[in-house]
C-alpha cells in the first residue's frame, strides 16, 4: 500500500465510438431542418448544404474545443454525405424535369 492519493483518471475517448456519435449528432441536428422545411414550403432541403453550416459549424467547434476529435470527424463526414446526397437529389430532379 502506498500513501499517495489515487486520482480518478477520466477514460480516454474512443475514436470509433465518437465517430459514430458524430454521425448520429449530424442526423439529429438535421432534424432542425424539419420546421424550416415546413415554413419554407419544401425549399429548405434544396439549400441544406448551405443551411447546415449554421448548426454544424458550432457543433464542430465545440467538439474540437473539448478535444473530441472523433465527434468532429463524424460531423464532417455527415455534413459531406449530406451535401453529396443533396446534390444528387437536385441533379436527379433537374434531369427528370428536362424533356
Amino acid at each position: 500500500m502506498s500513501n499517495e492519493p489515487h486520482f480518478h483518471q477520466p477514460p480516454q475517448p474512443d475514436f470509433r465510438r465518437d465517430l459514430w456519435q458524430g454521425l448520429a449528432l449530424t442526423l439529429a441536428l438535421h432534424l432542425l431542418q424539419v420546421p424550416f422545411a415546413i415554413y419554407s414550403k419544401g425549399l429548405s432541403p434544396l439549400f441544406i448544404g448551405i443551411t447546415q453550416v449554421v448548426y454544424l459549424f458550432p457543433a464542430f467547434l465545440v467538439a474540437m474545443f473539448k478535444q473530441r476529435y472523433g465527434i468532429a470527424v463524424g460531423l464532417l463526414i455527415g455534413a459531406g454525405l449530406t451535401l453529396l446526397l443533396s446534390f444528387a437529389v437536385c441533379a436527379i430532379g433537374t434531369l427528370t424535369t428536362i424533356h
